[in-house]
């Protein structure tokens, strides 16, 4: 079995169980009638706990080899995921999934440059690395808002099971490339490799233009899953059936990636992100079914063809300060935006706001980055160095 595919397949089960414990989580939080609010506050849990570690993650990704850090990923992950089957409060649990997530996080993405030959094998195996994980996504998201409904026992058995599994397929990655970096110094060292990557125009933009999307991506997961249900007047399980349709999109969009954007031609990724835009500003003013899906579906596609290049163009310049840390600061940035939108999330919630109009907010945000972003790669011809 080839390195690539092994790494397929561990990141396709870690990150379906991401997904169905984040439906889990839901459903508990739902059960206790804890409130929309508090979902937000367990989502804010995972991003603080990846952020502050994100220093830390791109040192030990250096340090050890890049499999190493998936397996202790997953470790974590587990550990997080027997304490919520446990009844431990879910923000807790949550965090340390977040934990886990921020160790296995730069050696996903880190391991590939190690595993291919130059930058267009690179940008496929970037295609095919998001587009597996957006079909575990989908069916993460689908698979876990089911069981939960039907079993909360079940849902968490398939979960810690998924990692099990990932956890092993791990372990036999090849080693790659160790460095002799200290943990002494992970801050400083942290704060010299940002200032080094904000430097490169195609690194500092790339970065702004990943960050913003998933700050938006997230806000849309939370405020789907809470305005779905009343929309249509269904449960949360069924409503984790419209994710998987944006969720679809992401993955169609992320196979086809490399044949509707040349990486010399990076600067077009601003009509994916216009796209993107109008599809979340409008999809909660829809009163049916079909055109929401339908809506759910473009917005996934343009969002996930929108990001290959430029996680692709990152890896590329990244390669300055390290692969590792690179996908930490990433990390780190997409976290902090992530963490800061759930805030803006809550806050709008708390003063009344509509859903539909939050939507607005976020796709105007989302719709500007996505213009600075293209303007920013029209003076770029390729992002070789």
């Amino acid at each position: 079995m080839k390195s690539l595919h092994k790494l397929l397949i561990t990141q396709f089960l870690t990150a379906l169980a991401d997904n169905a414990i984040l439906m889990a989580t839901v459903f508990i939080i739902t059960e206790q009638a804890l409130g929309n609010v508090y979902v937000a506050i367990v989502q804010a849990c995972f991003f603080i706990a990846y952020a502050l570690l994100a220093p830390y993650a791109g040192i030990l990704s250096e340090k050890i080899p890049k499999s190493n850090t998936l397996w202790m990923g997953n470790a974590l992950k587990l550990l997080g995921a027997s304490l919520l089957f446990m009844g431990v409060n879910p923000a807790v649990s949550y965090a340390i999934v977040g934990i886990g997530a921020c160790i296995y996080g730069p050696g996903k993405y880190a391991i590939l440059r190690e595993i291919t030959k130059d930058e267009q094998e690179l940008y496929k195996a970037n295609g095919l690395v998001e587009g597996s994980t957006i079909i575990a996504i989908l069916l993460g998201t689908v698979l876990g808002g089911f069981l939960s409904a039907k079993s909360l026992m079940l849902a968490m058995i398939v979960i810690m099971a998924c990692y099990v599994l990932s956890f092993i397929f791990a372990l036999i990655l090849p080693k790659g490339e160790v460095s002799d970096v200290k943990f002494s110094r992970a801050w400083r060292d942290f704060g010299r490799d940002v200032a080094t990557l904000v430097k490169i125009k195609e690194a500092r933009t790339t970065m702004i233009g990943t960050s913003s999307f998933w700050m938006t991506s997230s806000v849309l997961r939370l405020a789907m899953i809470a305005w779905i249900p009343i929309a249509l007047g269904i449960g949360t399980d069924t409503a984790s059936l419209y994710m998987g349709v944006s969720a679809i999109g992401i993955m169609v969009g992320a196979f086809l990636s490399p044949k509707i954007i040349k990486l010399e031609k990076v600067q077009k990724v601003v009509y994916l992100g216009v796209g993107m835009s109008l599809a979340i500003s409008v999809v909660g003013w829809l009163p049916y079914a079909v055109p929401i899906a339908l809506i759910l579906f473009i917005a996934g596609f343009c969002g996930g063809a929108y990001m290959i290049p430029l996680n692709t163009i990152l890896q590329e310049k990244g390669t300055v300060v390290g692969n590792g840390k690179t996908i930490a600061i990433q990390n780190f940035f997409e976290n902090i935006l992530m963490f800061s939108g759930t805030l803006l999330y809550s806050g709008a919630l708390k003063a009344g706001v509509e859903i539909p109009n939050i939507m607005i907010g976020f796709g105007v945000f989302f719709l500007i980055v996505s213009l600075f972003v293209g303007t920013q790669f029209k003076s770029i011809k390729s992002i070789k160095s």
